[in-house]
């Protein structure tokens, strides 16, 4: 990815793994910067591949809903899980 920014190129990504917890999650928010990161080295859009019965587990089903809002920019509470 970074080859691609310094050329100039934008960047889409997808989890390309099953992910269900906040470690991965967070992996993924720490590359898909906002649009206005002073480095520029965000990502043009970020598909959610494998949705799965294990996704829809109530736990699992949390971290991603807290995963989405944090991608859209929302400030989400870190309450003990």
């Amino acid at each position: 990815m970074n080859a691609a920014w310094d050329a100039g190129i934008l960047v889409a990504s997808e989890n390309a793994l099953p992910c269900h917890d906040r470690v991965t999650y967070n992996k993924i928010l720490d590359r898909a910067k906002p649009l206005n990161d002073p480095d520029g080295r965000h990502f043009l859009s970020f598909s959610y591949l494998r949705l799965n019965p294990l996704l829809m587990e109530r736990q699992n089903f949390m971290e991603f809903e807290r995963f989405v809002k944090r991608m859209h920019g929302e400030g989400v509470l870190d309450l003990q899980v």
